[in-house]
C-alpha cells in the first residue's frame, strides 16, 4: 500500500506557503490550469521522493530486492567466510562439506581485481575440486592474459546450491569489495522441496508492481516498518528452508517425491527469474560487474532421471504403450532401427510426454543419422524429465532475456559446447555425468570467459594469451592433478548414478575411475555389481575375484562380504557348488547376519550334497547333509536327503 507522507493534500500545502509577498495594485485573479496543477504536483512529489531516496541511501537502507526474497526464507544465515588472524577470511569449517577451502584478505589489497565465482556444483568443480574448475583455470589464466593487473579469483560455488541460495550468499560476498561476479546457476532449482502458496495467491499485476518498487529504498523502508508490525503473519506466509541444502533426493522417498506439477514448475521458473535479477541488484549495489554463464548439459549420454505417463491414460492405452515399447526393444536387439523407430513413434502417439521414450527415440534417430531430429528428441526428453536436474530450455531463455534487459554480459556455454560436439549434440566428450563438465570443458570455459571480459574493459588491455602461454598453464595445472583422488571422485559419482538407477552411466563413470585409481577396492566392487546388472557376468566375476585378493576389514569395507556372496552366486549358477559353498561360508564369517548368504546356504548345501551323491561320493554327501541338518534343524528336506 501507499503510506501518505502528509495529512493534507499537497496543493493545499502549497497555497498555504506563498513563494513571494503580494505587491500592491489592482487585484488580478491568477489561476493555474488543472493540467499545470497536476504536473506541478507530480514534479514536487518526484523531488520529494528523490530527496528521500538520497537520504535513505546515505543512511544505509538497501533496496528490498537486495536482501529480501518473498518466495523463501532461511532458518538462519551462517556466513561462508570467517575472519582469522591478520584479517584473513577463510571458508568456515562447517561449510567445507559444500564449499572449497578458500582464503583472501578481508580488505582488498590496492590494485587487486577480485573475482567471485558463484553457483552450484559445476562452479565448485564437482566431482573434482577447485583446482580443475573453471574458476581454478581462471585463477591460472588471468595473470597470463593481463600481466599488468593483480588478480584474485575466489571459488564460492556451493554443492547443490540453487539460485535463491546463491543470491543469499552474494549478500555476504558484496561486503568483500568484489569487482566481478561470474554466475553459473540453473541446474539445482528443483532440488529442494518448497511451496509458493503466498506467492500464488498474489495477483500477477501486484507482483509486478512489487518487483518494480523493490528497487527503491523508500518502498523498502516502508515495507520494513510494516513487516516488523506483522512479523508473525509474514513468517507463516513464506516457506522457511534449512540453513544448508536438504535435497529431495537425499530424503527416504527420493525420486518417488517427484511428480509432474505444471503449477509448481511455473512458480519455480518465476522464482529463478526473480533471483537472477536480484543477483544483478546485489552486484550493482556493490559496484561489481556481472558475467552470467548459460549452463550446459549432457543431451546425448544422459537419460532422464524419472518419467511419468501423460494424465488420463487408460489401462488399455498403457498396455498398448508397453507392448509397443517391448516391440521397439526387440527390434533394437536385432538392429532393425527403422522398425524400432516406427514402434516408438506409435508409443509416443499414445503418450507424447514420456521422457525415457523420447530419449530412446533420440538414440535411434542418431543411429539412423537423422541428427537434427535426434537433437530435438533429446531436448524433448530433457524438458519432460519429471526430476529435472538439468536446466530447462525455458530457463535458459529467461536467463538470456534478463541479461539483455539488465545490460549484463552473458556467455552461452551450452551453445559453445554444442558447436564443438558431433552433430551439435553435447555428450560424454564434454561431460562426466548429466551436467558436470570434464576438466577440458572447464578449461575451455575459463578461456572463453576471459575473451568475454576483454570487450567489457575488465582487462586493462588486449588479451595477452597466446598458444604457448595457454599450453604452459595447461601443462602446469594437469601436472598437479592427483589421479588417485580424481579416480575416487569419479567412483563416488558412479555410486550416485547407480543409486539413481542409471546403471549404464554409472558403469561408464566407474570404468573411468578404475583407469585413474586401479588399486581402489570399492571401484572393483561397484564395477562388478554394475556389470552383473548389465548382464556382463564374466566381467563381474573378474572384478569380484580381484576384490577377494584385497586384505580388507568388513568394518571398514562393508561391501567386502557382499563381493564374496555375489561371486558365490556366479559360481553356483555354473554348477560349481563346492566353490559356491566355500564363498558363502566366507561371506557369513565376514558378516554373520548377511541375509542373502544365510538363505542361499540352504540351497547350495542341498545342491552340493546331491551332486556328491550323483558322483558316488556317498560319505561326503552324508557329511554335507548332516551339516545341513545341524545348521537348519527345522528344515525337513535335510532329514529326507540324509535318509
Amino acid at each position: 500500500g501507499v503510506v501518505p507522507v502528509c495529512s493534507e493534500p499537497l496543493a493545499i500545502q502549497l497555497r498555504s506557503f506563498p513563494l513571494s509577498k503580494a505587491r500592491p495594485g489592482p487585484a488580478k485573479e491568477s489561476r493555474l490550469s488543472a493540467r499545470k496543477k497536476v504536473l506541478f504536483s507530480m514534479v514536487t512529489l518526484l523531488l520529494f521522493f528523490g530527496a528521500l531516496e538520497l537520504i535513505l541511501t546515505a543512511a544505509g537502507v538497501r533496496p528490498l530486492r537486495y536482501d529480501d526474497d518473498p518466495h523463501v526464507g532461511f532458518v538462519s544465515s551462517v556466513p561462508l567466510f570467517v575472519e582469522g588472524k591478520n584479517g584473513e577470511m577463510a571458508t568456515a569449517p562447517n561449510k567445507i562439506r559444500w564449499f572449497n577451502d578458500q582464503h583472501f584478505a578481508r580488505r582488498k589489497p590496492s590494485g587487486v581485481t577480485r573475482v567471485f565465482c558463484v553457483g552450484g556444483s559445476t562452479t565448485y568443480g564437482r566431482p573434482y575440486s577447485d583446482a580443475t574448475s573453471f574458476c581454478g583455470w581462471l585463477r591460472e589464466y588471468l595473470p597470463a592474459a593481463d600481466p599488468g593487473k593483480k588478480w584474485e579469483v575466489i571459488n564460492a560455488g556451493g554443492i547443490s546450491y540453487a539460485s535463491y541460495r546463491v543470491a543469499k550468499l552474494m549478500e555476504e560476498l558484496a561486503d568483500y569489495e568484489p569487482d566481478v561476479f561470474v554466475i553459473y546457476s540453473g541446474h539445482n532449482e528443483f532440488l529442494e522441496e518448497r511451496t509458493y502458496a503466498g506467492i500464488i495467491k498474489t495477483p500477477e499485476a501486484v507482483r509486478g508492481l512489487q518487483a518494480a518498487l523493490g528497487h527503491t529504498r523508500t518502498y523498502s523502508f516502508m515495507a520494513g516498518l510494516l513487516r516488523r508490525g506483522n512479523a508473525a503473519k509474514n513468517a507463516s506466509a513464506t516457506p522457511v528452508l534449512s540453513k544448508e541444502v536438504d535435497t529431495i533426493l537425499d530424503q527416504s522417498a527420493g525420486l518417488d517425491r517427484y511428480v509432474r506439477d505444471e503449477k509448481l514448475e511455473a512458480n519455480i521458473m518465476a522464482h529463478y527469474r526473480f533471483n537472477l535479477s536480484r543477483m544483478v541488484d546485489i552486484a550493482q549495489a556493490a559496484n561489481a560487474r556481472v558475467v552470467f554463464v548459460s549452463p550446459a548439459s549432457n543431451l546425448r549420454n544422459s537419460s532422464p532421471f524419472k518419467s511419468e505417463h501423460v494424465r488420463g491414460l487408460t489401462e488399455a492405452q498403457q498396455s498398448q504403450w508397453e507392448a509397443l515399447l517391448k516391440m521397439a526393444q526387440s527390434h533394437l536387439a536385432a538392429d532393425r532401427y527403422e522398425e524400432a523407430l516406427g514402434a516408438i513413434d506409435q508409443a509416443l502417439a499414445i503418450d507424447p510426454v514420456h521422457a525415457h521414450s523420447l530419449y530412446l527415440r533420440g538414440q535411434v534417430l542418431e543411429t539412423l543419422e537423422r541428427f537434427e531430429d535426434a537433437s530435438a528428441s533429446y531436448g524433448a526428453a530433457l524438458e519432460n524429465d519429471v526430476c529435472p536436474l538439468r536446466i530447462l530450455p525455458k530457463m535458459r531463455a529467461s536467463l538470456a532475456e534478463i541479461a539483455a534487459s539488465r545490460g549484463v554480459t552473458l556467455f552461452d556455454y551450452h551453445a559453445f559446447l554444442a558447436a564443438r560436439s558431433d552433430h551439435g549434440i553435447p555428450g560424454d566428450e564434454w561431460f562426466l555425468d548429466h551436467v558436470h563438465p570434464t576438466v577440458e570443458g572447464h578449461r575451455l570455459l575459463a578461456l572463453e570467459l576471459i575473451h568475454v571480459m576483454e570487450p567489457q574493459a575488465l582487462l586493462s588491455g588486449k588479451n595477452a594469451l597466446n598458444e604457448d602461454s595457454i599450453q604452459q598453464v595447461k601443462e602446469r595445472v594437469l601436472a598437479g592433478i592427483d589421479d588417485q583422488a580424481q579416480g575416487i571422485a569419479l567412483r563416488n559419482l558412479g555410486n550416485v548414478l547407480n543409486w539413481a538407477g542409471k546403471k549404464e552411466e554409472a558403469y561408464a563413470a566407474a570404468t573411468k575411475a578404475l583407469a585413474l585409481a586401479p588399486g581402489d577396492a570399492y571401484t572393483h566392487y561397484l564395477l562388478g555389481d554394475l556389470a552383473g546388472h548389465l548382464g556382463e557376468t564374466a566381467e563381474a566375476e573378474q572384478h569380484f575375484r580381484e576384490l577377494t585378493r584385497f586384505d580388507l576389514d568388513p568394518k571398514d569395507a562393508p561391501y567386502f562380504p557382499d563381493a564374496h556372496y555375489q561371486l558365490a552366486q556366479i559360481a553356483g549358477a555354473r554348477g560349481e557348488t563346492a566353490e559356491s559353498l566355500q564363498l558363502l561360508e566366507k561371506t557369513l564369517k565376514l558378516q554373520p547376519d548377511h541375509k542373502g548368504a544365510g538363505a542361499a546356504l540352504t540351497v547350495v548345501l542341498q545342491a552340493h550334497g546331491k551332486k556328491l551323491l550323483q558322483q558316488g561320493r556317498n560319505a561326503e554327501a552324508v557329511a554335507v547333509f548332516r551339516k545341513l541338518e545341524r545348521l537348519f534343524p527345522d528344515d525337513r528336506m535335510a532329514a529326507n536327503l540324509l535318509g
